[in-house]
């Protein structure tokens, strides 16, 4: 899950142009989609994104390939806390859409399966990719059920267990694996650590901070996540999904160990928590080592993968991109895309450790540096135990309606096994899209 669900937003875009960015990729041929434009006649691309056009990588990446290629890019930059979903409909629909549009991978089969996106399955056959070469979990984000391929990830911000090693060993408490085992590792062993690191003023751990939770835990204690893989039963109410939920939940409710759900609910306050020496662990994605790295002044810290239940897998944000029928550009498109998952713009990202490109040759360059975490590499062997969730065309509705239920469970007023099994029928329906 790449963006919280969308809350009731004002729709606003600014368009702002980058004379420069690129770097290399495979030759374009002819168009595979609808726009047309090869690369004699196309030498502009417009992106349309949520992240700033400065002061990230993506502008390096951007800059980089427009230096390789000649194709200038222009942004479309949409922030997030404007209705960026409609602004995706509206201009999926519009007959100029942006050559190369960001989208949250919850709505990937949304988006499909309204026909207004390039079908990327030609090109991946057109360019032979191999998918030994890619993460599987990455490699298949886009992939639907009747083999249409509507979106691309060019790569995964994983989960891992973020934690204080100076509070670790001031307290005299053992430190999580170094590597991606469960030896030592289970929930229970991860539970044991937090209790014993809770203290006046000191948190063991927060694990509550987005909805990636519903898809991992339910997966680790032997469930599917919130959906059935065949996308028809609500199996975050069945008893893995259950177990799980309140697995999380009672870190508040019984064990103590993590803040109160109200807390944790306010914009970035773990992370704030975390890095003012509050919180011992906290579950988040790859990309809060740039803010820790910036924030953290007083202590060390290091990464652990995720304890395990029944098993030990996590789950990633992705970066998907859809090519619109209607781009301009499409060819293009694909190229930076590839150029981005795989090329000079994936080692751009390698080297900053800003997410783990989806090809495998290009995670390879994610290394230490000289501040933490010093294991770099579980970001790599979490992007290959990375689980994708089910893809369901009624997902956002259906969230929409056992999320806020959820609420009265983070927040100790009823159990998992008390409010989610009533929601089952009316989930399901939402699932089917219909009512």
């Amino acid at each position: 899950m790449t963006l919280p669900a969308p809350t009731s937003r004002r729709s606003v875009l600014k368009s702002i142009a980058l004379l420069t960015g690129s770097l290399a990729a495979a030759p374009v041929v002819a168009a595979c989609g609808g726009g047309g434009g090869d690369r004699a006649s196309a030498k502009t691309l417009t992106v349309m994104n949520w992240d700033p056009p400065t002061g990230t990588p993506w502008n390096d990446a951007f800059e980089k390939f427009t230096a390789k290629t000649g194709i200038q890019i222009k942004i479309q930059y949409t922030p997030t806390m404007t209705n960026y979903w409609a602004k995706t409909r509206a201009l999926l629909g519009s007959g100029d859409p942006p050559d190369l549009m960001r989208v949250d991978d919850d709505n990937i089969p949304n988006y499909g399966a309204t026909g207004q996106l390039t079908d990327l399955a030609t090109y991946l056959k057109r360019d032979k990719l191999d998918r030994s070469a890619y993460f599987p979990a990455v490699y298949d984000m886009g992939r639907q059920a009747d083999g249409t391929v509507p979106a691309w990830s060019v790569g995964i911000q994983p989960r891992v267990i973020f934690y204080n090693r100076t509070m670790f060993e001031k307290a005299g408490v053992e430190l999580p694996p170094t590597t991606w085992t469960s030896d030592g590792w289970t929930w229970d062993d991860f539970l044991d650590r937090a209790r014993r690191l809770t203290k006046q003023g000191q948190w063991g751990a927060a694990i509550v901070q987005d909805t990636g939770y519903e898809v991992l835990h339910p997966v680790n204690n032997g469930g599917d996540g919130p959906f059935s893989a065949d996308g028809k039963r609500f199996t975050l109410a069945g008893p893995e999904g259950l177990d799980a939920v309140q697995r999380v939940a009672d870190l508040t409710c019984a064990a103590h160990v993590q803040p109160d759900w109200a807390s944790l609910k306010q914009d970035q306050r773990s992370n704030q928590m975390f890095v003012a020496g509050q919180l011992a662990m906290v579950e988040a994605t790859s990309t809060f080592t740039s803010y820790a790295s910036q924030n953290v002044k007083n202590f060390d810290w290091d990464i652990a993968p995720i304890p395990a239940m029944k098993q030990q897998m996590t789950y990633g944000s992705q970066l998907t991109w859809c090519i619109p029928k209607r781009a301009a550009n499409p060819d293009g498109a694909w190229e930076l895309l590839r150029f981005l998952s795989e090329g000079e713009g994936a080692e751009n990202f390698a080297r900053t450790n800003y997410f783990v490109p989806g090809a495998r040759k290009a995670a390879a360059l994610l290394k230490p540096g000289d501040k933490p975490p010093a294991h770099v590499s579980l970001f790599v062997d979490a992007a290959d135990k990375s689980v994708l969730p089910g893809k369901i065309k009624g997902a956002e509705g259906a969230k929409n309606i056992y999320r806020p239920v959820l609420d009265d469970v983070y927040n100790c007023k009823t159990k998992a096994a008390d409010a989610l099994p009533p929601l089952r029928t009316k989930v399901e329906q939402a699932m089917r899209g219909s009512s």
